[in-house]
């Protein structure tokens, strides 16, 4: 794979759904490209019913500790009802404002990073077979995470509190909060891409 698959740059009101992006090899260790990019001060982006398999890296928001003129302030996402499935870091997360909900983590060696200052509500979602759930590492600055609602399996939430709610987001969706038993049925059943091409009517 060169570069990333999508990238985001300089960009607002930007809403991505029912994609799946993959790579043919997960390339362990190898963490140059994402399955998808969030940067260069992008604001209110919104990802959905997307599945993200197979490489390294799967979203990465903020791509550098020394961004930050560019990136506060902005970067707020919402990603909701995705499937990351197999992937080394689902999601890397620097400066913004983030609003996980209703997703399911499978097999992610490390699932949400939270960095730079990043604040985070991750809601009603699942992590199965990772190695880490929720945590800050590897900037320097530390990020920050407020999970309630959810299943983190054998791992934990390890990065400091966050002290968020819904009204800390610019646009919460607590309205449609799946309860985490239901998450994982419905985000393997829904999410990913789901076009269907209908043949052509016959003219007679």
């Amino acid at each position: 794979m060169q570069g990333d698959t999508i990238a985001i740059e300089n960009s607002r009101g930007i809403w991505l759904d029912h994609c799946d992006l993959s790579s043919t090899h997960n390339h362990v260790g190898d963490r140059d490209t994402s399955l998808l990019s969030i940067t260069r001060g992008s604001d209110r982006v919104t990802i959905t019913t997307t599945v993200f398999r197979n490489h390294s890296q799967a979203v990465l928001v903020g791509h550098s500790d020394a961004n930050g003129n560019e990136d506060q302030g902005k970067l707020h996402v919402t990603l909701a009802r995705n499937f990351f499935s197999d992937v080394g870091s689902a999601i890397s997360f620097r400066f913004g404002t983030g609003h996980v909900l209703n997703s399911y983590f499978a097999n992610a060696t490390d699932g949400i990073n939270t960095k730079m200052g990043a604040r985070l509500l991750v809601e009603s979602s699942v992590f199965e077979g990772q190695g880490r759930a929720v945590f800050s590492e590897g900037s320097i600055e530390a990020g920050y995470a407020t999970v309630q609602g959810s299943s983190l399996g054998s791992s934990s939430n390890t990065a400091p509190p966050a002290n968020m709610t819904a009204d800390s987001l610019p646009y919460p969706y607590d309205w449609y909060i799946w309860d985490k038993s239901q998450v994982r049925d419905s985000v393997t059943r829904q999410a990913g891409q789901t076009l269907e091409f209908l043949e052509p009517r016959q003219r007679k």
